[in-house]
Parts: structure tokens; sequence; C-alpha cells
């Protein structure tokens, strides 16, 4: 008998303490989900479109990981060089198909007593998050050239590879963030090389400047994130 209730006397202990946990520090209330995406307009290089969809995970008050899948489809005019006039001139419309799958970790800043806080809510708008973070991204590249059009070219497949850091913001339901990043682009070039067919393959690594932009929506649970703190304070 004094086992059993010895026993009952750790239940009931060990149910309180769990329920008083759930209350403050469960993984429940530790975390939060956003959802992320766009559709926009390629303004700079062409026509065409750029829309992305992904979903972000916040852990730990301040982290976050998230993927995001992007396609792309833009085409421009492709200058080619007159050997008679011995100049360049407008030539056939070029078509690319842009996939990828973009991976980052984020790790939002308060800033309410710090001396960016000013500047960055005169900038955006009372209600901003900011954030730092680093980010991978893994793309498939397609070229084609107009249906009708003479090359020499059969296929063109572009490998993309890439790593860098961000800072961005969250800005009522917009994110934006810009950031440097390493690239590697493993390219395979075939092309009719007069009764024969020839595959060049090599890569070409470069340094480049990102900028993204995407609607961003906190799917709010009862959490401490400060992602839901941001999106309690929207509403």
């Amino acid at each position: 008998m004094k086992k059993a209730l010895l026993i009952l006397i750790l239940v009931c202990g060990a149910l309180s303490v769990f329920s008083e946990t759930t209350d403050t520090t469960t993984l429940l209330k530790k975390h939060t989900w956003a959802i992320k995406g766009k559709a926009l307009p390629f303004i700079l290089i062409g026509s065409g479109f750029n829309c992305s969809a992904g979903v972000e995970y916040g852990f730990k008050r301040v982290n976050s990981i998230g993927i995001d899948f992007t396609y792309a489809e833009y085409s421009f005019e492709h200058d080619v060089y007159d050997s008679v006039k011995k100049e360049e001139r407008s030539g056939p419309r070029m078509h690319t198909v842009v996939r990828g799958v973009f991976l980052n970790y984020r790790r939002y800043l308060d800033i309410d007593q710090t001396y960016i806080n000013k500047p960055l809510t005169k900038l955006f708008g009372e209600q901003v998050l900011p954030y730092v973070g680093a980010f991978a991204r893994y793309g498939k590249s397609d070229l084609h050239y107009e249906p009708g059009y003479a090359t020499t070219m059969i296929k063109y497949d572009e490998w993309q590879y890439s790593a860098g850091v961000l800072i961005g913001v969250v800005a009522g339901h917009v994110d934006i963030n810009i950031g440097p990043f390493y690239k590697q682009k493993y390219i395979t070039d075939i092309e009719r090389e007069r009764a024969s067919v020839a595959v060049h393959s090599y890569m070409v690594p470069n340094f480049g400047l990102r900028v993204g932009v995407n609607l961003f929506l906190v799917v709010r649970e009862k959490s401490n994130h400060m992602l839901s703190s941001y999106a309690a304070c929207l509403e």
C-alpha cells in the first residue's frame, strides 16, 4: 500500500511538473512557423517572371531554419556579331528556365534598446524585425534559342552551387534581405562542330550580391519566439 501510494505521489508530481512545463518551456512554447512566397515579373533583364514558395521553422526564441523552392523563366535578345558589317546586331531571343532550392539559417535581433532601432523604424515603419543569417543554394539552369533559329548549340545545361551571408528585415508582411555570395557554375555545352558533336564541360567561379524579397506570413502559435511576438504586434 505504501509503495502504491508513493508511486501515485511520484506520478502526480511528475504530471504536475510536466503540466507546468508545458505552459512555459516546452517545445510547443518555443517554436513557430512561417510561410513565404512571391510571384514577380522580371524588370532588369528581358521579360519573364520569378516565383518562389517556402516555409520557415523558428526555434529557441531567436533562431530559424527555412527552405524555399524557386522557379524563374525569362527571355531576352541575344546580340550576335555580323562578320560582314563587322558589328554587333540584335539576334534571336534566348529563353532561360531556372529552378532552385534555397536553404537558410536566421538569427533574429532584438533592437528595441539599440541605436539601429530608430533608423530602421524610420525607413520601414514602426514594426520591424531585423535578422542576420547564412544561406546555401542549389540551382539548375537550361538555355534555349527561339524556335527556327539556326545554331550550332544542341544543349546547354548549367548547375549552380552557391553560399553566402545575408542581413535582412521583416517589415509588416514583407521580407527583404541582401548579402554577398560565392557561386560555382558547372556548365555542359554540347555543340555541332562540322561532322561531329563536341561536349564542353567547365566550371566558372564568381562572386555576387543577392537581393531577396518575399511576402512573409507568420503562422502564429502561442509561443515565445520573436516571430510570434512580432506577428502579435501586427494584429
